[in-house]
């Protein structure tokens, strides 16, 4: 079990791997053990992912280098919490070619790295597999969405303001948020060359609709 936050993180990388992603986003009533590791100015959402951290069960976890919010929530964790794995990975601020390629490069790191950290290698038909089963899902859920639907986009959302508003609306939600599900709708890629699929991969993960942080 892997825990991440941020819907660019690469959910099926980490199931080629025989690894189930947790998405951690919850709130926190209180700041009270962050405001003790961070400073209180902090960011309230690293303040809050840090409270949900140190009481989740997950010891390993993956962060997306999107602020400097999240690289001192890295710095903190990796200094006081007891997470075996904690691995950060480089994220673009845009979608075009040098951005896929960069992106693309960081996927291959984080593979090697977690190669040796887990002693597992990574199935590239598993990997495939994933990237399919995700594509069908999404494309299910696209083709099922009523006509009353609200798309939310732009910063943080967590699952109880989705559930407010489905509840209060009668409403579809789709979350389109930086917290909001991996969701890829490309067709199914047919490369028998590694580096050609983990960069087809790059490109539809950063082809997601962006987060506030892009631009």
């Amino acid at each position: 079990m892997v825990a991440y936050t941020c819907k660019y993180a690469p959910l099926s990388i980490l199931e080629a791997f025989d690894e189930v992603p947790i998405k951690i986003n919850h709130i926190a009533y209180t700041f009270d053990k962050a405001d003790v590791l961070m400073h209180p100015n902090m960011c309230t959402y690293c303040k809050s992912l840090l409270e949900n951290l140190i009481d989740c069960n997950s010891d390993q976890l993956i962060l997306m280098n999107c602020c400097d919010s999240m690289r001192r929530l890295y710095d903190v964790l990796k200094s006081q919490s007891s997470i075996k794995y904690l691995y950060m990975m480089d994220l673009p601020h845009k979608n075009n070619c040098c951005s896929r390629a960069l992106l693309k490069e960081s996927f291959m790191k984080f593979i090697n790295n977690y190669e040796k950290f887990s002693g597992k290698k990574f199935n590239i038909e598993k990997f495939k597999l994933s990237i399919k089963n995700h594509i069908v899902s999404n494309s299910s859920y696209k083709n099922n969405f009523n006509n009353n639907r609200i798309a939310i986009l732009g910063g943080r959302c967590d699952d109880s303001l989705v559930n407010m508003i489905e509840n209060c609306t009668g409403s579809s939600v789709l979350n389109l948020t930086c917290t909001g599900e991996n969701f890829i709708l490309d067709k199914s890629p047919d490369f028998s060359s590694m580096n050609e699929l983990i960069l087809w991969y790059a490109e539809a993960i950063l082809s997601q609709a962006p987060c506030m942080r892009m631009s």
